[in-house]
């Protein structure tokens, strides 16, 4: 599950016996859609308050591992792979390498967003996002402590043969 989002899922059989372990605005509310799961899982303004209960011990977690010289690290291989990434994508930066954090993006040839990460994690078994904004289209990497260089030395050698089967993108 993506650390940014979340989601319920339960089979039809049992999904109405659920409980939410914080509620929701919508929980019993006859003003809301009327499906009580949805109502009562799913309104914003519902704060899950374990993120809350875990921060001291992601503090003493960030403390202990360094976190700080990790987060450093993790820049650094960003910023060493930046233009190689560009270069590899016959693109550009959006800005100074020096100026990104721990994620680039990168303008590519236009493709469709939706069909292209399929493509690739079924390929290749990558996950990359690609977006749209306005009209122009953009890969963008990241890396963290749970990557080696190795992925990005794998990453450019994906996108180096991705460019030259034209299939999706164009140099």
């Amino acid at each position: 599950m993506p650390c940014t989002g979340w989601s319920v899922w339960a089979p039809i059989t049992v999904k109405y016996t659920i409980d939410p372990l914080v509620v929701s605005w919508g929980y019993k509310n006859p003003a809301f859609s009327g499906n009580a799961f949805i109502d009562n899982h799913e309104v914003q303004g519902t704060r899950d308050l374990c993120a809350f209960l875990s921060m001291p011990f992601v503090i003493d977690f960030l403390k202990e591992n360094n976190w700080w010289q990790v987060a450093r690290d993790c820049k650094s291989m960003v910023h060493k792979y930046a233009q190689p990434f560009a270069d590899a994508l016959k693109s550009h930066l959006l800005a100074p390498s020096s100026n990104m954090g721990q994620m680039i993006s990168v303008p590519i040839s236009k493709v469709n967003p939706m069909e292209y990460e399929w493509y690739l994690n079924q390929t290749y078994n990558l996950v990359i996002p690609i977006a749209m904004q306005n009209d122009q289209c953009y890969m963008r990497y990241s890396y963290n402590a749970c990557n080696s260089e190795a992925d990005l030395v794998r990453l450019l050698d994906i996108v180096s043969t991705e460019i030259k089967s034209g299939k999706f993108l164009k140099a």
